[in-house]
């Protein structure tokens, strides 16, 4: 009992010390005796509004049959029992009856109350007034019921009627749905009034807390405890009485203000120490503090500027401050602070700034000014912290000096880089032209050398006995290398001077690996070394320089090769990333010195210099960075000595989808067309082999066994080639060509010697027109065997190609080399003179050099193409020239194709030469 008495009692002192609960209860009640009433209005017109929507459908539909008049209702009672089944479906009409005068249901939306008689006289009692009769009632359980009665008149009088029971359930739910939305409303309203009042309340409130804070400010005092979280926490921290528990706002500001008059005496005792501290600090300053009143008149005067100006404080306190500056300054002094006390700014507040004293000495010196200031009720006034910056002037003047000095030294010295710069790209212009011309000085001789010595060793001009094919051999050999030699020191001098372009095209990698390899298995396998080829089935085809592609793994290959020993292993193996293909190089060679690793990709470095001499200029690794590098992407090495090596790069490349094969088809023994080739040898697996080789490259094949039957199908057969083995039967091979040559009917048939007997000269001078030796390739044979015969079988008169070229020794060689596989060479020494030809003679083809006096070789291209005689004749490009990717676009669409004099090879030559010019192919080789 006693703690319920406490806790009635606690709630009335609450109730009579707080304000905002008072305030809060009493808007309550208000907000809520308003909603209530408004909702209950607002309840009895929805029902109103409900309840008539109800009456009006029912009339509605009872008007409907009145319209129709008593005789249209009841001579069509079908059609109105067929209306009333159709909307059997509304679940509110609960009876639809027509009834005549006996009280008899005629028609009704329940079929089995047709015929029944009314007992009951509440429902059908008409009115004598002829009018409607709207009735509210329930049926047995409660549910509410709408009744609608509407005579059927027929002249006047009443001949029948229609009772409509609608059921208002739904109309109760809706009525409940109301009730409950609009207390839910009104008590939504009631919440957000009291939290309304509640935030007005917490905004007053913080008002009352802004008046506090601010006469916390006013009493706080330096040098005294800040305030705790409230006025009773210092309160009590002074020793003066607290705030009550539950003490409002209000009283809680009448506490304050008894607070702040107790405490505003010992804020003036603070603040006389304060001030004296204060001045405590600036006598004691070296700088110069100077505090000025609103017309400028020195207030106070630290030793600091009694230092530095030479004025003591007696001599300068209520005089102008104006004194401290030289008299050139004094006037615009006077004009600021005029201007500060009018406006109240000064741009020079809050700043520091460099300007000129004077000492009482009359010497000017430069100072610092930091200038501040405070408002009073009296006006502004101003404190200025001055320092003396002489020495710091006289720093910064010696600086300056300095910086002088070195910047004249700088430019002297910038001056000698540009000239040194420029001495080095005259240097390398230099260098690059010299480059170029030596390239083309030196490889134009060594094309001859080169060719020539091709052409001898394929002794076309006649026999040439075992030491002289030796000589020849090396000849070849040294020119080939001296050639590569420089072509790598053009190619390093390309990519130092940033000339050097990739020539894009799509790479049939798998192609380029497998080719390449196969040009070193022959080299490994004299030095009995293990070779190995790993590709990644993922690899197809991607974008790169396919001719600088093959020689960065001919590099890595060959050096490989080069310092791995006897009985070694080496490995080449590419796989797919992510990002592009690695390849990697490995061997079990002698394996590179930590130190040297980083070395080996410089210029002129050759790996293993520090073990043995090893042949080389030491510029393949570098010239194989390079063109990674070109590529974009990246080599190392992993290596130890005596542990063989791993070359590995990558090169940021996106693999293509292969193109798929289109399915083989079997080639027929032969074509009824294809030409016959005669083959006389005596060995049937021989000849069953030299057969088999020709029908699939689409001959027909007849086979003789001894001399005396080939000479006799050679007559009777006429066939397009002959193959003879030197040892035969009955008549050898030597009489047999003899008797060919001989002979008018056969002595136009080509004949090749294809025999184990090594006596091609023999056979050259007998009239063969090639000889091969056993075992021979099958490939090889094919090859010479359709040349002979595409030679044989061509138009009669002599195909013509047209040399222009300004260097004698090319001309000699271009003759050499095409004159024997049958075309005509013409020859022009300049572009004039082969325009001249071209027009005259209108050759087959053109082989054209592009350096040359006069007229090069792009202008006679422009010359050709522009002339209607000379417009379809096909061009070659020969040259040493290097092109650029400008002069590559100003050749397209013009020329054939373009091959390096560097490159040179007869056979590959002289193939394109025959692409280029071959005659319309027969029936058998076009299918």
């Amino acid at each position: 009992m006693s703690s319920s008495k406490f806790f009635i009692a606690g709630l009335q002192d609450k109730w009579r010390n707080n304000i905002r609960l008072r305030h809060t209860v009493g808007l309550s009640i208000v907000i809520l005796v308003i909603m209530s009433i408004g909702s209950a209005a607002m309840l009895y017109q929805q029902r109103s509004t409900i309840r008539q929507a109800a009456e009006a459908r029912g009339l509605a539909f009872n008007r409907t049959f009145a319209l129709m008049g008593a005789a249209a209702v009841l001579d069509n009672l079908f059609r109105v029992q067929e209306a009333m089944n159709r909307i059997i479906q509304d679940p509110d009409i609960l009876e639809i009856d027509v009834i005549d005068p006996e009280s008899m249901i005629v028609a009704s939306k329940h079929t089995k109350r047709i015929g029944t008689i009314l007992r009951d006289q509440d429902w059908i009692t008409p009115p004598k007034s002829q009018q409607e009769v709207v009735t509210y009632s329930s049926d047995a359980e409660g549910e509410p019921l709408l009744v609608i009665v509407e005579p059927l008149l027929d002249e006047g009088r009443i001949a029948a009627w229609t009772r409509v029971v609608f059921s208002l359930s739904q109309v109760r739910r809706e009525e409940w749905q109301s009730i409950e939305r609009m207390i839910l409303v009104t008590l939504a309203l009631v919440v957000a009034g009291i939290v309304g009042v509640y935030v007005a309340q917490r905004k007053v409130s913080s008002i009352f807390r802004g008046i506090v804070a601010k006469l916390q400010d006013a009493v706080t005092t330096p040098g005294m405890p800040q305030p705790q979280s409230s006025w009773a926490a210092l309160g009590a921290e002074e020793g003066v009485q607290t705030v009550q528990a539950g003490q409002g706002e209000f009283e809680f500001l009448t506490s304050v203000v008894t607070r702040t008059a107790e405490l505003l005496t010992k804020q003036s005792e603070v603040l006389r120490e304060s001030e004296m501290k204060f001045r405590s600090v600036a006598q004691s300053a070296n700088d110069a503090i100077v505090s000025a009143d609103q017309r400028g008149n020195i207030i106070a005067w630290n030793t600091g500027a009694e230092r530095i100006f030479g004025y003591q404080e007696a001599e300068v306190l209520g005089k102008p401050f104006t004194m401290l500056m030289p008299e050139r300054y004094q006037h615009a002094h006077e004009q600021g602070l005029e201007r500060m006390r009018e406006g109240g700014e000064a741009k020079i507040l809050g700043k520091t700034t460099e300007l000129a004293g004077h000492r009482k000495s009359g010497q000017e010196f430069p100072l610092e000014l930091s200038l501040s200031g405070w408002k009073t009720g009296e006006g502004t006034f101003y404190t200025g912290i001055i320092r003396d910056i002489t020495e710091r002037k006289h720093a910064e003047e010696a600086l300056r000096g300095l910086t002088a000095s070195l910047e004249q030294k700088v430019r002297e010295r910038t001056a000698e880089l540009e000239i040194a710069r420029d001495q080095a790209l005259t240097a390398t212009q230099h260098k690059s032209k010299f480059l170029a011309n030596m390239s083309h000085e030196l490889r134009t001789p060594l094309n001859a050398v080169i060719g020539f010595s091709e052409v001898l060793l394929e002794k076309m001009f006649g026999e040439i006995n075992r030491k002289q094919e030796e000589y020849l051999e090396d000849i070849l050999g040294s020119g080939r290398h001296l050639l590569a030699l420089i072509n790598d020191i053009l190619d390093l001098a390309k990519i130092e001077s940033g000339h050097m372009e990739l020539d894009l095209g799509t790479v049939n990698l798998p192609a380029v690996l497998n080719g390449t390899f196969a040009l070193i298995r022959e080299r490994a396998t004299r030095h009995s070394i293990h070779v190995s080829l790993d590709i990644d089935h993922r690899l197809g085809r991607f974008t790169a320089d396919e001719r600088k592609l093959k020689q960065i793994i001919l590099n890595l290959l060959s050096n490989a090769v080069k310092f791995t020993p006897d009985e070694g292993a080496l490995s080449l193996k590419a796989v797919l990333q992510d990002d592009g293909v690695e390849i990697s190089v490995s061997d079990t060679g002698i394996g590179i010195e930590p130190e040297f690793q980083q070395k080996i990709f410089d210029e002129f470095i050759q790996v293993g210099d520090h073990l043995r001499k090893r042949e080389g200029t030491g510029l393949g690794l570098a010239l194989t960075k390079k063109f990674i590098e070109l590529h974009g992407g990246r080599i190392w090495v992993q290596s130890a000595k005596g542990q063989g090596s791993t070359f590995t790069f990558t090169l940021p490349v996106l693999p293509t989808p292969e193109k798929r094969l289109a399915p083989t088809v079997a080639k027929p023994d032969a074509h009824p067309t294809a030409p016959l080739a005669l083959v006389v040898e005596d060995d049937p697996a021989a000849a069953k082999l030299l057969s088999i080789y020709l029908m699939e490259a689409g001959f027909s094949v007849e086979v003789a066994a001894d001399g005396d039957a080939g000479f006799e199908k050679s007559k009777t057969l006429r066939p397009a080639v002959i193959t003879v083995d030197i040892q035969i039967p009955t008549t050898d091979g030597w009489e047999l060509l003899t008797r060919l040559k001989a002979d008018q009917a056969t002595a136009s048939i080509p004949v090749v010697v294809v025999s184990i007997v090594d006596e091609p000269g023999r056979g050259f001078s007998l009239g063969a027109a090639d000889y091969l030796l056993k075992p021979v390739d099958r490939e090889v044979l094919v090859r010479v065997i359709q040349r002979v015969v595409r030679s044989h079988a061509r138009d009669q008169r002599e195909r013509s190609v047209l040399v222009i070229d300004d260097d004698p020794v090319i001309l000699e060689l271009m003759d050499a080399v095409l004159r024997p596989e049958g075309f005509e060479v013409l020859k022009a020494k300049d572009g004039r003179h082969g325009l001249q030809i071209a027009r005259e003679r209108n050759p087959d083809l053109v082989v054209l050099d592009l350096l040359m006096p006069d007229m090069n070789g792009f202008e006679v291209v422009d010359e050709m193409h522009g002339c209607p005689e000379t417009a379809s004749i096909p061009i070659v490009v020969l040259t040493n020239k290097s092109l650029s990717r400008e002069e590559k676009d100003r050749l397209n669409g013009r020329i054939i194709a373009i091959r390096q004099k560097g490159e040179f090879h007869r056979e590959d030559f002289v193939a394109q030469v025959r692409s280029l010019l071959k005659p319309e192919e027969p029936a058998w080789q076009a299918s």
